[in-house]
């Protein structure tokens, strides 16, 4: 199943009929405001939900998003329009969340090492690697038995660096053992050993 978070966004809700028409099972979370990318979600049968059937909350999820200029590599200021098409209080929003950010525990353990190569249909329109795929890439290199055993109850996830088609790539992971759950982490790195993606989860 893939979740997503966001998924009214332009971007996420075209990806999320991609997925659904594919065959995939595809469920998602968003603001309460209308936008014009739910015609198209109805449509194909997709829900977007933040709670069941009992009110009770089933994911809970936050991301600090930087609007980057693609050319130059530089971050660039939001505009009032883009405020406005987002329905985004601009006033809730600024420099202080940059505050937020938190250094995630790397990796300094290779315990389990899973390879892969860049497939075309991995690249999103940007010419690099969608960000759902890092995610998969994880979830396919957590051990098979945590995957059985325990359930993943959360994770940290900073995206560095991007890659490319036809890149080769490997996740590495690390677990530590605790009384009632599992720390796994673990990061994505280029061939060169360049770090690319770093994931904290728990598990219990």
């Amino acid at each position: 199943m893939y979740y997503f978070i966001g998924i009214k966004g332009s971007g996420m809700s075209a990806l999320a009929i991609i997925l659904k028409n594919l065959g995939y099972n595809v469920i998602g979370s968003d603001v309460e405001n209308h936008f014009f990318t739910e015609e198209g979600l109805v449509e194909n049968e997709i829900k977007f939900l933040t709670y069941d059937e009992n009110n009770i909350k089933i994911v809970e999820g936050s991301a600090l998003f930087l609007l980057i200029d693609i050319v130059k590599r530089r971050a660039v200021k939001i505009t009032d329009d883009q405020y406005k098409a987002y329905n985004v209080d601009k006033g809730s929003t600024g420099k202080n969340l940059i505050g937020r950010l938190e250094r995630l525990e790397k990796v300094k353990n290779n315990e389990y090492v899973s390879n892969f190569k860049v497939r075309y249909s991995d690249i999103d329109f940007n010419k690099h690697v969608n960000n759902v795929k890092y995610v998969q890439w994880f979830m396919d290199s957590v051990p098979q038995e945590i995957r059985e055993e325990y359930e993943l109850k959360e994770i940290d996830i900073l995206f560095e660096h991007e890659c490319y088609y036809n890149d080769e790539i490997k996740c590495v992971c690390e677990i530590h053992k605790n009384e009632d759950n599992l720390l796994v982490l673990s990061n994505i790195q280029d061939k060169d050993g360049k770090e690319l993606t770093v994931f904290v989860s728990k598990w219990e």
